[in-house]
């Protein structure tokens, strides 16, 4: 078993400084044509006090409809403090007529880096004259690789303002078992872009972690911690180009840095 040190950093290493990348301005050329885009990327992250530090791998593939359908497959690999670990996941997004915006998500892995498995369900629909506001409401269950679950809600908004900025702003409360823990926090985000040129996006999040660790006594954790991240998705060309990131995060356990850097294609 993980120890509960470990533990703990893992857990808020997925929450705060891995909480989701804001939304980028899109713009098809029309409905009917299928896009497939195709991303792999690699990550190294380094840790305070004696932790090994950590690397990862992953593959990302999309099949999109425009304005209709997205189904989206990513796999990954990842080592961090002594642990090795294998994730699948897989999502269905359907947009309707109206805008209103519905997906599925499933996913689940190997080793302890990665939920034995998840769900994740969320419904977004758009507002204002131009739909220049989109509210969004999520729900997850997720059940460890040990005996902890976890059940939560999320919800947040996306403004998209005339020209080339995107503000993005989430909140989540978490239900822990065993032990009836809760977990709250919140991110926000600022993108500035050209469309299919760059977008430069700079992101915070704060919350804590909490949980049980069972064992002969079992260990109630509950950390706080904040993270920093700064983007840049560079179109080299019209239909590829790379993702880059570097983010830094803290909490009462630890406190670490990691790079991210993947390219992507795009075609029909």
């Amino acid at each position: 078993m993980v120890q509960p040190r470990a533990a703990g950093i893992l857990l808020v290493l997925a929450t705060l400084v891995g909480s989701g990348s804001p939304a980028l301005a899109q713009e098809e050329d029309g409905r009917g044509s299928l896009v497939y885009t195709a991303e792999a990327g690699a990550g190294y992250g380094w840790y305070s006090d004696d932790y090994e530090n950590g690397e990862s791998l992953f593959a990302r593939f999309a099949i999109n409809r425009p304005d209709e359908w997205t189904w989206r497959f990513e796999t990954g690999w990842g080592s961090r403090f002594g642990q090795t670990g294998r994730a699948l996941s897989v999502t269905f997004i359907r947009v309707l007529d109206n805008g209103v915006t519905f997906s599925l998500g499933a996913s689940g892995g190997s080793g302890l880096l990665a939920p034995e498995r998840r769900f994740d369900a969320s419904i977004s629909r758009p507002f204002l004259s131009r739909d220049q506001l989109i509210l969004t409401l999520r729900a997850k269950d997720e059940q460890s690789q040990l005996v902890n679950s976890t059940r939560g809600v999320s919800g947040g908004f996306v403004y998209y303002f005339p020209e080339h900025w995107i503000w993005e702003s989430n909140v989540y409360w978490d239900r822990g078992q065993p032990g009836d823990t809760n977990s709250t926090g919140i991110s926000t985000a600022l993108t500035y872009g050209v469309y299919k040129r760059w977008y430069l996006v700079a992101g915070f999040s704060y919350g804590d972690a909490s949980y049980v660790i069972v064992g002969d006594d079992d260990v109630l954790v509950d950390l706080k911690g904040r993270g920093y991240s700064l983007g840049l998705t560079r179109y080299v060309k019209p239909h590829w180009g790379f993702n880059s990131r570097v983010e830094y995060g803290s909490n009462s356990a630890y406190s670490g840095s990691g790079v991210q850097l993947s390219v992507f294609r795009e075609w029909r």
